[in-house]
Formats: C-alpha cells, sequence, structure tokens
C-alpha cells in the first residue's frame, strides 16, 4: 500500500495572493516512510508573525530555489498519486493557483483530508488540529509549523485512520467513503496490504500501537501469541502459551481481550507485583490507546485493604500529625490497601503491630452494623469487581473464589491465567488446612486487644498456659524435618491437644454470656471474634485427627504447624472449575519439559489442552550461564566450603551483588557460617522474605544475599541490584517431603516414574524461574552459575540445559571461570 503525505508553508491563508514557502512530502510504502522530499522556496515577502511562527528567516529562503524550479518536480511526483493532507482543500487550493500563475496544469491527484476524517472517528476530541492529534499519536512536537515533520505527522495519523476505519459503525464508514476518492476508498475499504497480503485486523492494531505507545516495539512472535489468544476467545477452549522472554506476552493477551471481550473475564497473576503492573500501567495504556471502552477492576483479598473503622477506633494509637497524613493519603484513594499506609509508616516491627489493627479481617467485619459500611474498602473493591467486564486477581483469590462457589467473583466465562506455571502450587496451597500454636497465640492477643472488658481474665490465663504447655508437648513429640503421620499418630497429636482445646471451648462459652450485654458495634465485634475462635477449633480437630483423604503431615521449622494437603485434586478441578469456564489461557516463559506439559495438565485436571510455544526473542542478551563442571557434588562433603570459598572470591573479585538460591536451610545455615558478617544477609536471619529482599535493595555492592524458595520467582532485581545469581543446587524436590513421598507412591501405582513424572518436570521448571531473576531488563547484565555439575554429568542435564533462554558455557575450573566472568563485566 502507497501513498504521499504532503504539506506546505505559506506566507498567509489566502492562495490567490499568498505564496508557498516550503513544501515537503513523506512517500509511505506498507505503513512506514519510505522516502522523503523537503525544500524552501523563494518569496517576494516574508511576514514577520509566519517568521516567528515556522523559524524560517528571510536570509534562508534567498538562498532558496524560487517556485519555477521546484514545483514542476513536485507536481509530476504526486501526479497520479493518492495523496493525504490535513485540511486538504488548503494545500489543494494553494497548489492550484501556484500551478496557475506557472502557466502549469495541476495533474489529477486522489486527495484525502486527514482532517475530515479524523473529525468522523473522533467527534468526541475537543482537537483536531495537527499539534493536538500529534500528542494523540505520541510524536515527538520537534520543528512545529514546518513542512517535513508535519507531512510526517499527518502519513502517521492516517495509519491510524486506517487501522481505526473497520470498528467505525457502518454509517461513519458509508460517510468517510462518499468523501474521498475511489483509490484512497479502496484503502480504507480493503485494509492495508503488507507482502501481497491483506493485513489482519491484529497487525494493524499492533502497528498502531507503535505509533502510540512510547518505547513499545512489535515483535513477530507477539502477532502469532495475540492471534492464538484471539482463536482461544472466540472458539473456547484450554490454551497452555507457552512464551519465552522478550515475547511481550502481555499485551500479547490484553489486546485481543479488549477488542473483542467474548464474555466477562479474570485476569490472574502469581504476584501482586504483576497484578499492580497489569493494573496501574499496561492496562491505562492500552485502553487509551485503542479507546476501549471496558470496565475494568482490580480485586484483592479481604485483608489487603484498611479497615476504616478500625482506623477510627484505634484512632489513638497514632499521633495527631500522623493520623491526619493517613487520613490525607486514605483520601486520595478509593479502595486503600494495606500497603499505602506502610509507605506512610515503614516496615519496622511496631508498625507492622499497628497495620495489623486497622488490616481489614473477614471475622472482624461488622456487616450492615458498621457506620463505615458506604465506604468499605474490601466491599467496595468487590463490588467494583463483580460489574466489571475484566477483572484482575491474584492466584490466591482465584483459588479463594473456587473454594467460595464463585461468591467473590461472581461468574465470568474467560480465565486469563498469566505466571500459569504456578497455578498447581497455588491450588494446593488453597486446598490445604493448616493449624498452629502461633495461630491460637494470634488470636488470644487479638481477643484481648479488641474486648478488653469482656473477655474473662482467668479463663484466658489458662489457656496461655496450657498453650505453653502443648508448644512444649509438640516439641519433644514431633522430628525435626518435616513428617507425614497417621491416625493413630494424630490421635496422640489431638489427646495432647485436648486439654487446649476444652479451654479453648470454655472461653467461647465466657464469651458468648458477655454477649447479650452488648449491642451495636462491640456486638458485632465480639461476634466476629467468637465465630474465629470456634472455627479454629473446628480446624485444630480435623486437622489433627487425620481422618480425611488428604496428607496429614507436620513440621517444626521455623514454626510448629500441622496441614492437611489433599493429595490429588485434578478431578475436582475438572468438574468444579475448568467446566465452567467457556475459554481458558494459561501463559508462562515455563509450561513445558522437554515440549510436553503433561506434568501441568495432570497437576489441574486439564484433559485436552492445545499447547503452543513461542519462542524468545533472539536479541544480543548481556548474560551467561556458567555451568561448573570442575565443582564437587551437592552431596559430597566438600561442597560446602566450596560454594562458601567460591561466593568469597565473587564477592572480593567483581565487587558486585549476588544472590545465592538454595533449596534448603540446612545448606543455607552452613555456608551462611563460613562467610563474614558483613555485606551479607539471609533470608533465615530475616524470617519474612520481603524484608530480606528489601534490605539487600538497600546495601551498597558488594553484597551476597542467601535466599530459599520464596527467593526463586517473583522478585526482580533489575540493574546493578544484581547481576550474579548462583544456583546453589538443582532444585529437585526433597524427597523426603511428605507430600513428594506421597505423590511418589501414587505415581509408582499408577505406572509411572516419579522421575520423569514429577522430580524432574518440578525441578526444570523451578531452574528457569531462578534463572528468570537475572536480566529483569533490556539493559541489564551479568551471570548465572550453576554449581552443581550433575547439570553437565547426567544424562538428565540435557533437559535442564534446552530450557535455559540464556548462552550457556561449560566450565572447567576457577580460573576458567573468573576470566570469563571478567568478559562479562568488561
Amino acid at each position: 500500500m502507497e501513498f504521499f503525505a504532503l504539506d506546505l508553508e505559506t506566507t498567509g491563508l489566502d492562495p490567490r495572493k499568498d505564496e508557498i514557502l516550503e513544501i515537503a512530502w513523506v512517500r509511505f510504502l506498507e505503513g512506514r516512510p519510505r522516502e522523503r522530499f523537503q525544500t524552501l522556496v523563494r518569496v517576494a515577502f516574508l511576514p514577520k508573525e509566519v517568521e516567528v511562527l515556522t523559524g524560517i528567516s528571510p536570509e534562508r529562503l534567498r538562498r532558496a530555489p524560487p517556485l519555477p524550479e521546484v514545483l514542476p518536480g513536485v507536481l509530476g511526483r504526486l501526479a497520479g498519486k493518492v495523496v493525504v493532507a490535513h485540511n486538504a482543500p488548503f494545500d489543494r487550493a494553494f497548489l492550484q493557483h501556484a500551478a496557475a500563475r506557472l502557466g502549469l496544469e495541476l495533474p489529477e491527484i486522489h486527495w484525502v483530508d486527514t482532517l475530515a476524517i479524523s473529525r468522523a472517528i473522533w467527534p468526541e476530541r475537543e482537537s483536531h488540529a495537527l499539534p493536538a492529534l500529534r500528542e494523540v499519536l505520541g510524536l515527538e512536537d520537534r520543528e512545529a509549523h514546518r513542512a517535513l515533520p508535519d507531512a510526517e505527522a499527518t502519513g502517521y495519523l492516517f495509519l491510524e485512520e486506517l487501522a481505526a476505519f473497520p470498528y467505525l459503525p457502518e454509517p461513519t464508514r458509508a460517510f468517510i467513503l462518499r468523501g474521498v476518492p475511489p483509490p484512497a476508498r479502496e484503502l480504507l475499504a480493503a485494509g492495508r496490504k503488507e507482502g501481497g497480503r491483506e493485513k489482519t485486523v491484529l497487525e494493524e492494531v499492533f502497528s498502531l500501537l507503535s505509533r502510540k505507545i512510547p518505547g513499545f516495539q512489535l515483535r513477530k512472535a507477539q502477532l502469532g501469541y495475540a492471534a492464538w489468544v484471539e482463536r482461544a476467545l472466540r472458539e473456547g477452549g484450554v490454551y497452555l502459551l507457552e512464551a519465552g522472554p522478550g515475547t511481550g506476552k502481555t499485551y500479547g493477551y490484553l489486546v485481543p481481550l479488549l477488542l473483542a471481550p467474548e464474555g466477562r473475564a479474570v485476569i490472574s497473576t502469581r504476584t501482586k507485583a504483576l497484578q499492580d503492573q497489569l493494573w496501574h500501567r499496561d492496562l491505562p495504556a492500552l485502553r487509551e490507546a485503542l479507546r476501549a471502552d471496558v470496565r475494568v477492576a482490580l480485586l484483592k483479598g479481604f485483608d489487603n485493604y484498611l479497615c476504616p473503622w478500625a482506623l477510627e477506633r484505634e484512632g489513638g494509637l497514632f499521633s495527631g500529625p500522623l493520623r491526619k497524613r493517613i487520613r490525607e493519603c486514605l483520601s486520595e484513594v478509593e479502595n486503600p490497601e494495606v500497603g499505602e499506609l506502610y509507605k506512610i509508616l515503614g516496615f519496622d516491627p511496631e508498625a507492622r503491630a499497628l497495620v495489623e489493627r486497622i488490616r481489614a479481617r473477614p471475622h472482624r467485619c461488622l456487616g450492615r452494623e458498621c457506620p463505615f459500611l458506604s465506604r468499605c474498602p474490601p466491599r467496595r473493591a468487590r463490588r467494583s469487581a463483580q460489574e466489571a467486564e475484566i477483572v484482575v486477581v491474584n492466584h490466591s483469590l482465584l483459588v479463594a473464589d473456587f473454594l467460595a462457589g464463585g461468591g467473590i467473583l461472581g461468574e465470568y466465562e474467560v480465565l486469563i491465567a498469566d505466571e500459569a506455571h504456578s497455578l498447581p502450587k497455588a491450588f494446593e496451597e488453597g486446598l490445604t488446612r493448616s493449624i498452629s500454636p502461633a495461630d491460637v497465640a494470634a488470636l488470644l492477643e487479638e481477643i484481648e486487644a479488641m474486648l478488653p472488658q469482656l473477655v474473662p481474665r482467668r479463663e484466658l490465663r489458662g489457656v496461655w498456659a496450657e498453650l505453653r504447655r502443648l508448644r512444649e508437648r509438640l516439641h519433644a513429640l514431633l522430628p525435626d524435618e518435616p513428617a507425614p503421620y497417621s491416625r493413630r499418630e494424630g490421635l496422640r497429636f489431638l489427646s495432647a491437644a485436648q486439654e487446649l482445646i476444652w479451654k479453648l471451648v470454655a472461653l467461647k462459652g465466657a464469651l458468648e454470656e458477655g454477649l447479650s450485654a452488648l449491642e451495636g458495634e462491640e456486638k458485632g465485634m465480639a461476634s466476629g471474634e467468637i465465630a474465629a475462635l470456634e472455627n479454629l477449633v473446628s480446624e485444630m480437630e480435623y486437622v489433627l485427627a487425620a481422618e480425611g483423604e488428604e496428607v496429614f503431615w507436620s513440621e517444626k521449622d521455623p514454626d510448629i504447624r500441622f496441614y492437611a494437603t489433599p493429595l490429588e485434586f485434578g478431578d475436582r478441578l475438572a468438574t468444579d472449575f475448568w467446566g465452567r469456564i467457556r475459554a481458558a489461557i494459561l501463559t508462562s516463559a515455563t509450561l513445558s519439559v522437554g515440549g510436553r506439559v503433561d506434568f501441568l495438565v495432570r497437576e489441574l485436571g486439564l484433559g485436552n489442552a492445545i499447547h503452543r510455544v513461542f519462542p524468545a526473542q533472539e536479541k544480543e542478551r548481556r548474560g551467561r550461564v556458567f555451568l561448573l563442571e570442575f565443582f564437587p557434588g551437592p552431596n559430597e562433603g566438600g561442597y560446602v566450603s566450596a560454594l562458601a570459598r567460591l561466593l568469597s572470591e565473587l564477592r572480593e573479585r567483581f565487587r558486585r551483588k549476588i544472590m545465592v538460591l538454595f533449596t534448603s536451610r540446612k545448606m543455607l545455615r552452613a555456608v551462611r557460617e563460613r562467610l563474614p558478617q558483613e555485606g551479607v544477609i539471609s533470608q533465615l536471619d530475616w524470617g519474612d522474605a520481603a524484608q530480606a529482599v528489601e534490605a539487600f535493595r538497600a546495601m551498597d555492592a558488594p553484597a551476597i544475599l542467601l535466599g530459599l524458595d520464596s527467593l526463586w520467582e517473583g522478585v526482580d532485581f533489575p540493574g546493578e541490584e544484581l547481576e550474579i545469581l548462583v544456583v546453589a543446587r538443582l532444585p529437585f524436590p526433597n524427597p523426603a517431603d511428605p507430600l513428594i513421598k506421597a505423590k511418589e507412591e501414587r505415581l509408582r501405582a499408577q505406572g509411572l516414574d516419579p522421575f520423569r513424572a514429577l522430580y524432574l518436570p518440578r525441578a526444570v521448571l523451578k531452574l528457569a524461574q531462578g534463572v528468570g531473576r537475572l536480566l529483569r531488563t533490556p539493559e541489564d547484565r551479568g551471570a548465572v552459575i550453576v554449581a552443581d555439575p550433575r547439570i553437565v554429568a547426567r544424562p538428565y542435564g540435557e533437559v535442564f540445559r534446552a530450557k535455559l533462554t540464556l548462552p550457556t558455557r561449560t566450565v572447567g575450573d576457577l580460573e576458567e571461570l573468573l576470566f570469563a566472568l571478567e568478559e562479562v563485566f568488561s
């Protein structure tokens, strides 16, 4: 497809007496500028206001060629062509009168007026002047009122009009077609063509986005990905779309969803960080660029929001100025979240305790008795979500809605699960029931704080004393490592906890006796605490008794906790979850192992699913993966010392920030003991992974972060925040893990090889996620070091290596590694 975009600068507005002082045209071919022409024209007189407006001086015009030398060539080049101009009648009139003065005949030109089309397509725009439209298009406003940049902007405006034309109402399309000549009419009616074929709507739209969104670049793989999303939305079914780094999958699924919503949709992510990115950055940019009139909403779990009633009740905990600052901050947000308060208070233990007191909790909700009901953030957020056409949630909330029978999100037809590799873990965690002495202590502290007048002190002291005794008994009874327990062992645990259960029931009864003396808010609050106490006792009895079909297991480190986890839930999901969703798109950079998705299909009960892979974009990525062939094996005696020496050498030699990913607490502790105290952060020392990450971010290089399971995915360290990533060992599941052991037995009973069906897929996907913590932006550089020689020495190492998207190099000794790293950071 070809057209010319033309712009003239003139000495005035009357073509009969004013002159042309600049001419420019840009030839567009297949949607891109291919040829440019620009010239000044000598004029008899340059008005001062035109000189100021254009920046063209009389001196420059005196050196310019006269119109007789310029105009014949311009008219010859434009003859018979489609020429677009903004306010085309103006340019046409000036060319016509200029040609007449020279005794020339104006050739046949197929004129298109982008101003008239703009007014027809976007009548709601306040201004259709070219400077205003430049801003909409995201074009630089350079050299305003000069012919060449204005001509180029006019050409891009026409491309936008071409892209918008197919979506217009029929009367509007007919009106526009009547106003343009046949050649241009064919362009509008048939769409642009590329490579001898007609462009698809998606190609048109993505071309438009490349002009409207700063920094956006159209990628071939992204178009292919988006086409499959479009097919999934149209035809329904389950689609596993694996998109390597650089594919642009976020826009790849958002664009088709915004263009042609096929029923109410939920977008679910693993991390709240991606959820916030979608909500605050990607969706607003695309809705503006596509002019998509689609209702969208963001929804998080109930306890992510603040409770206005609790803030009012606990107001005495804050100073007057701080209370005022909090209210001012929260008044600016429709549904204030806990994160907004942390920005004000910080993350120290005292601030965290304050936040916990004013965080919204379901059992503390007064419902209709609450004086702040109309302003309740979690209720308002949920109402907005249920009314929206697209809702952005996280996997935890998606699972919670499933358990609530759809009562949180309401019915929806389309699910897009980003970071879908973590869906099995999300469902496993969501379906797990657990109880801990720490849960009991937290509820007792809450009851003391919330109901000081109602709490019977004698009963409460008895509960606390029995809780301490139970902790001591359980420490003696439980093994040091996580372990399953049988029905018989569960009855032993239940017997140990029976006295505590009776005392909790007695406390509940005492609270119920005092309930009749309360009314209004106090009664509602007390009822909520009583319900929480009843639920806690019920969970304790169920989980400790070990009567169900779940895997019952316990752990003692970092705290005592008992679990009841379903061994398999695929069949349940197949009937109760996937069966009510018309179209499901599960996407991630890591879905398959060895090109197969059997593991994910089995875990999630997907049945028939279509799998497509979109490889990582081939770009020069400033990173390498080094495989340490010379290193001792992770189960050999000298491994811990060798790893500690390597980390010390890397730190001193390169003076950069390093993260080490471990799979066991024991190994992390052993390595930590061999490293200096300064400049090293252990996740175990901080307890909370988020705090350890923030502390590491705040440190200057050189620094080392030792991390466990929660840091293998979901955290970003762009730029110099992380330049060396060390994988301590291949992340195979622990065969002693109670859940892994139970799954292994089940797979053997089904005639499957547990290593191929369970251990290898989990390890490969987790390694790919861990390596993804490095190089988060195109400008990043860095190195990944896999300090486990099995990735080279064992046959299954090939499966791991095939999943790595960065160039790999096997190194035979420490000197070779250090020399190679010098090249990376040179």
